[in-house]
């Protein structure tokens, strides 16, 4: 198991990139992942090749092929009206008033 820093950038995926190919030592490794930034670093790509793992990239903008958009969607569906309940009472509440 891969758990990722609080920040998702190139040192904290090489840092991923390490220990995946430490749970996993021989034989080939391909990761799938979205067009995020970080990915595509310099620094990355060199960490990958040089641990032998490859990357696979969805085309951009194909949200079906990306296996957490599903989850996503459901959680914003089931968060957002919590949030927004929340946005306007906290509203409320700060609203200052002046009379003339």
């Amino acid at each position: 198991m891969i758990t990722f820093k609080e920040r998702l950038v190139k040192e904290t995926i090489v840092e991923a990139l390490d220990e995946i190919r430490d749970q996993n030592p021989t034989g080939r490794i391909l990761l799938v992942a979205d067009n995020y930034g970080s990915y595509h670093a310099v620094l990355t790509q060199q960490r990958a090749d040089e641990l032998g793992i490859e990357f696979v990239f969805i085309p951009p903008y194909s949200p079906t092929l990306n296996a957490i958009e599903p989850l996503w969607k459901d959680l914003k569906r089931e968060i957002s009206p919590e949030i927004f309940a929340d946005q306007a009472t906290s509203e409320r509440s700060s609203r200052i008033y002046f009379s003339a």
